[in-house]
């Protein structure tokens, strides 16, 4: 299976999410491809939290 088939798979067919943190990185194991997949579900939640504290940020003004 290729990378980005296994990417595929880790992600429950979310690989659009994970595509721009594997550009220009060619991980040399399933541990460092993982690795990637991991990250990028770390920094998506990270986002969503952002996301939620701006609405409820918004909210409280209105």
């Amino acid at each position: 299976m290729s990378d980005a088939k296994q990417v595929e798979w880790l992600k429950g067919g979310m690989w659009h999410e994970t595509q721009a943190h594997l550009i220009g990185k060619q991980p040399k194991s399933s541990a460092a491809l993982l690795d990637l997949v991991l990250q990028a579900e770390v920094d998506r939640k990270d986002i969503d939290r952002k996301r939620v504290e701006h609405e409820r940020a918004k909210k409280l003004e209105a």
